[in-house]
Order: C-alpha cells, then sequence, then structure tokens
C-alpha cells in the first residue's frame, strides 16, 4: 500500500498576497488608514450639541460602538454618544425619553440612503423635533436619495465611499465623524490601523520579492542572477545596498538592531504576516472539521468589538464559492469571565467544532483591588485580599487559556493588546479586517457583498408596500 497526501490549498501564501494587492485597486477600506482627517475635525469643533444621536444600522453603528464602547470610561469625554439602530419600539421610546433633543445633533448613516430601518426612526425623530441644518448631519454615498435630500435641506454631508462596504466602513466618516465628535483621537485610531496595514503589506512585499527570486526548482531565478557580474561576483547594481567600504548601506541597516539581527518591529511585523496568513489557512483548510469561530475576548469594554466581529464574519463569510459550493464560517463573540460559567463548559466538554480565539487587555489603567477585608465564615478565600482586578481578570484568562491548552484537541490562540487607548481598539479592528479578507480569499468568495441580506430587504419592501 502506497500513500501519498497534499494538504496545501491551491493558492500559495504568495498567490494570495498578490490578489490582495490587486483588490487594493477597488476595495477601499485597505486604504483608508492614509485618508486626511482635516474635515471630520474642523466640523468636529463647531458642533456644539452634549448628546450625538447616531441613527444607522449594522455597518453603519457597530464599529463606531465598539471603540465607543471600549474607550468611553477611560477618556473625559464632554458629549455622550447614543445609537438608535432597532425598530424595537421599546428600545426607541426608552432611550428617546432619556436624551435631551433640544441640545442633540442626530447623525443620519446610511451607504445607500434607502435603509428602512434608518429612514423609519429619522422620520420619528422628525415627528418629534424638528432636524434641520442646525442639528443634523448626514452621512451617505454621494448619489444617494439621503444625499439628495440633505442638499436640499443644507445640512452637513460626509460622503461614505463607493468601495467601502458598510461593515468595513468604520475607519471612514462613518465612524471617525461621530468619535471626533465626543473627543476620542481620531488620528490615533488611524495610527492603530496603519501600523497594522505596514506590518502586513510591508513584510509580505518581502516576501514575493524572495519569491521572484527563486525558479520554480528552487534555484535563483534569471533575474536575480542578473545580479551577478560575468565572474559571479556581486554587479554594480547588487552593490547599490553596500556603503563605500562594502558594508550594507544605513538604509538595509533600519530593519537590524544594534546586535545585526532583525530589529523588534521588523521581527514583530513578520510576525504578524505570518500569523494572519497561518490563521486564515487553518481557518479555511479545517472548515468542515472546526466551523465555529469563538472570540473570548476578557474585558466587558470589548463587548462592542464582539458584536462588531459578529457581523463582519458571518456577513463576509457566509457565501456560495465559484464552484457553487456553499461556504461559512460561524462566529461567536462572548465576554469573560461572565461566559466561563457558560459557554466555556461547552467549548470543553461539546463537540469538537470551535476554535478558540481569546483576547486580553495587557493594561487595564487601573487600580481598582480587592480590599483587606475580613468576612466572618470565608477566611479561606483572604489569599484574594489585595489582588487588584486587572490582575484578577487576566489570571482568569490564563485559567480558561491554560485549561483548553491542556486537553490537546481544541483550535486555541490568544491576543493580548497593550491596553485601552485609540490604538490598540484600531490596530485590533484592522487586523480582524485582514483576516476577514484574507479567509475569503482562501475560500474563493466574494467578502464585499450580501446577497443572502439583500434578498429580505427586498421582501421586506414589497410586504410594507402592500400593506400600504
Amino acid at each position: 500500500m502506497k500513500y501519498k497526501h497534499n494538504f496545501n490549498p491551491t493558492i500559495s501564501d504568495e498567490n494570495l498576497f498578490s490578489e490582495i494587492l490587486k483588490e487594493k485597486e477597488y476595495i477601499g477600506y485597505y486604504n483608508l488608514v492614509y485618508q486626511d482627517t482635516t474635515a471630520f475635525k474642523e466640523y468636529a469643533q463647531t458642533v456644539k450639541q452634549k448628546n450625538i444621536v447616531v441613527i444607522g444600522i449594522g455597518g453603519s453603528t457597530l464599529g463606531t460602538y465598539a471603540i465607543y464602547k471600549f474607550l468611553k470610561h477611560s477618556k473625559s469625554l464632554t458629549k455622550q454618544l447614543y445609537f438608535l439602530e432597532t425598530t424595537d419600539p421599546i428600545d426607541i421610546k426608552s432611550k428617546i425619553e432619556a436624551i435631551d433633543l433640544s441640545d442633540t445633533l442626530f447623525i443620519i448613516i446610511s451607504k445607500s440612503g434607502t435603509t428602512i430601518e434608518t429612514i423609519s426612526i429619522f422620520k420619528y425623530i422628525n415627528s418629534l423635533i424638528k432636524c434641520d441644518k442646525t442639528n443634523t448631519l448626514v452621512i451617505t454615498e454621494f448619489d444617494s436619495k439621503l444625499n439628495h435630500y440633505a442638499k436640499v435641506n443644507e445640512m452637513q454631508i460626509f460622503e461614505i465611499p463607493k468601495d467601502v462596504g458598510g461593515r468595513f466602513s468604520v475607519f471612514s466618516a462613518v465612524g471617525l465623524v461621530p468619535l471626533a465628535i465626543v473627543g476620542i483621537d481620531i488620528d490615533e485610531l488611524l495610527s492603530g490601523a496603519k501600523e497594522v496595514y505596514d506590518g502586513f503589506f510591508s513584510i509580505g512585499r518581502r516576501q514575493a520579492i524572495a519569491s521572484d527570486n527563486q525558479g520554480t526548482d528552487g534555484l535563483p531565478s534569471a533575474e536575480s542572477v542578473k545580479n551577478q557580474g560575468t565572474d559571479g561576483l556581486p554587479s554594480a547594481e547588487s552593490v547599490d545596498n553596500q556603503g563605500t567600504d562594502g558594508l550594507p548601506s544605513a538604509e538595509s541597516v533600519d530593519n537590524q538592531g544594534t546586535d545585526g539581527l532583525p530589529s523588534a518591529e521588523s521581527v514583530e511585523n513578520t510576525s504578524l504576516y505570518k500569523r494572519l496568513l497561518k490563521k486564515a489557512r487553518f481557518f479555511t483548510e479545517y472548515k468542515n472539521s472546526f466551523n465555529i469561530n469563538v472570540v473570548f475576548s476578557y474585558s466587558s469594554r470589548l463587548e462592542g468589538f464582539n458584536k462588531w466581529y459578529i457581523q463582519l464574519w458571518g456577513e463576509s463569510l457566509g457565501k456560495v464559492d465559484i464552484n457553487n459550493t456553499r461556504q461559512g464560517l460561524t462566529p461567536i463573540g462572548i465576554i469573560g469571565p461572565i461566559d466561563q460559567h457558560s459557554f466555556l463548559q461547552l467549548i470543553v466538554e461539546g463537540k469538537r467544532d470551535k476554535t478558540v480565539t481569546v483576547i486580553k487587555v495587557d493594561d487595564f489603567d487601573s487600580d481598582l483591588e480587592i480590599p483587606h477585608a475580613k468576612l466572618e465564615g470565608l477566611e479561606d478565600l483572604d489569599y484574594i485580599n489585595g489582588v487588584k482586578f486587572s490582575s484578577l481578570i487576566n489570571k482568569q484568562a490564563d485559567a480558561t487559556i491554560l485549561s483548553i491548552n491542556n486537553l490537546n484537541d481544541i483550535p486555541c490562540d490568544v491576543i493580548t493588546i497593550d491596553g485601552v487607548s485609540e490604538k490598540a481598539i484600531a490596530g485590533l479592528m484592522y487586523e480582524y479586517e485582514l483576516l476577514t479578507s484574507i479567509c475569503a480569499k482562501f475560500m474563493y468568495i466574494n467578502a464585499y457583498d450580501q446577497p443572502g441580506v439583500e434578498s429580505g430587504k427586498i421582501i421586506l419592501k414589497e410586504k410594507l408596500q402592500k400593506s400600504n
């Protein structure tokens, strides 16, 4: 009996990166890290209202809420940010009753400009208070009906680029404008996203160049041989990367530490590039075995991130591929330590169909600790006295990670973000956007459409038209 195998996917890392580079030419979210935020910040300075109400749904609100939820208790914000995103009448009424509408800026966000949920709530708000150019901002596509409405009423408008999908729009005006208004540093947000962008694409290009310098047989390619003279020594062109003394030039040393080894930044970028490709490859190669991807966030501040992740992952990756085969990875977002007492049981003893990503926060910027209090009958628990809550929650995360890893049959990885800052949350979110795009390439699907959602919208519209 003979046996051969090839478990590699049909697309290599190098080819996948090449496809991502091509995609960057027409998918706009990749390049939002380089946008000019001046107009957003200048407008934010003009807003006098204390309450900021975002009216939208899905991609128009979830990313903004994720960042605001993560940061709001660590910032001295002078304005309150609210979200009206559901047609649940009790939710609408209870939220509006808690807001002084006369001291409120309403931000209407809809990419298409005709989102039923958004326009329905906007109509209701208009029945309570006159929405005009003094208290209303519109964020939409430049040619939408909502854009036309805003122009007729002389309202401030910010554009959602055509090539940026809703669930990938958090680093566009959709997220940056409301966050800038309430006092969050949007340049720091983009800086965090850009670090991930640079880390992935700079290393990816180097890997591609290295691959190009090898022939299909692993020997140096014809192109790389051009860098040798007829005597086999480096050609004049290849010496450009050397100084006059024959040593590496200053530019080439940038990626080295003082000991001549790769710098910490270079190593970190390589790690980012490799881990994203490795993680995406694993998820897609083993999607039939581990179809459920659990994000276990050990901070209640990441509850908004979890919701955003569920939309991003589910709506992007639940598709029919080029071979007309149904694909999909199922996202679940849970919070530690709360869900240690519920969902962890399913992870540990349930069916082996789940991967687990634990997200930890290294520095909570909090000194809150368990007091040295004596409670009669509970003396056996005095060992927790003096422990900081930030330390406790991270130890709980570590205990969960170890308990999972000890089983040896549950795929698990750990992401530790530095702290509670704009750069930390933006870097995490941009990394997940990249991961989603990479997974889609491995699965041969379009990450940026949502035909399954659109069909429901059409049915709803028909039902409402018939009922009226």
